[in-house]
């Protein structure tokens, strides 16, 4: 029912934040971006006409919509206030009538200060399609995608980066770029291992990606080597077993992320340094 809730971080309480209303976006609203500098939440609506609602991070409140100057499908998003910039990036994609065969999109921005949209990279003269871009990462200058969405087949899997001041693209890691474990196709029960959320860690020269189904890579950004650095599913003998998780968000003060569990309807916190987990929120006899 497109509920946002709010976590308690010390105890795992949930509460409402807000509820997406009918008629601000008809139960459509994809992803939220928490801008805590002008406290304000984003989402972007996906019905017909497509929108990006500007809530009030502090009472829950709808305060602006503003209408996307394409009517693609939008996941993927991210902030980015690095060189000077104040802008949401995202990504689209055209809906297709066989899910297995989505449409390429493009990459745009909305400006905080102007709130106006802008193209950064479309599918014209570019040799590397965005097959429905799920997450992304800024990485200073660079933008790196999560694509492949829930398209049959694992060469479809990249971690793609994007130029922020030219929009070009390049593959930094998929089954033929790089080497080690590879992306894979159809889990056991036919869901798509597609890949989702995408976390930088330049320290370390590395990207963490959550590949749905309970498996973390860690990707060199160099040279886009792919191992495995987390597998968070409760063991992998039974269907029942397997974490469907979308993202992952890091607390870089305290070196955890926190994962999502939709199976489970669960809050997983994970520990980036000892690799342990725990559950911070979950429904009751969920698991």
């Amino acid at each position: 029912d497109d509920v946002i809730y709010s976590v308690n971080l010390d105890t795992g309480g949930r509460s409402l934040f807000t509820q997406v209303k009918d008629d601000d976006c008809s139960n459509h609203a994809d992803g939220t971006i928490l801008d805590s500098l002008n406290n304000k939440l984003y989402a972007f609506c996906n019905t017909d006409y497509k929108y990006l609602l500007e809530y009030n991070l502090i009472s829950g409140e709808l305060e602006k919509s503003y209408l996307l100057p394409t009517r693609q499908v939008v996941k993927a998003m991210a902030l980015d206030r690095n060189s000077g910039r104040n802008q949401i990036v995202f990504a689209t994609h055209i809906d297709a009538d066989n899910i297995w065969e989505e449409e390429n999109g493009g990459i745009y921005t909305f400006e905080l200060d102007s709130k106006i949209f802008s193209t950064i990279s479309t599918n014209l003269n570019q040799q590397i399609p965005i097959a429905e871009a799920m997450h992304i990462a800024v990485n200073g200058d660079q933008y790196l995608l999560t694509t492949g969405g829930i398209i049959k087949g694992p060469e479809y899997r990249k971690i793609i980066s994007v130029d922020a001041l030219t929009g070009d693209r390049r593959v930094l890691s998929s089954n033929a770029v790089g080497s080690g474990e590879l992306f894979r196709g159809l889990l056991p029960d036919g869901l798509s291992p597609q890949l989702m959320g995408i976390y930088v860690q330049p320290q370390f020269n590395r990207i963490l990606v959550v590949e749905y189904g309970g498996k973390i890579f860690s990707i060199d950004l160099s040279t886009g080597n792919r191992s495995v650095f987390k597998l968070f599913s409760y063991g992998l003998q039974v269907l029942e077993d397997f974490a469907y998780t979308q993202q992952i968000e890091p607390d870089e003060s305290s070196n955890i992320a926190y994962i999502d569990d939709n199976r489970r309807n669960a809050i997983l916190i994970l520990d980036l340094e000892t690799l342990e987990k725990v559950i911070l929120s979950k429904s009751k006899n969920n698991f």
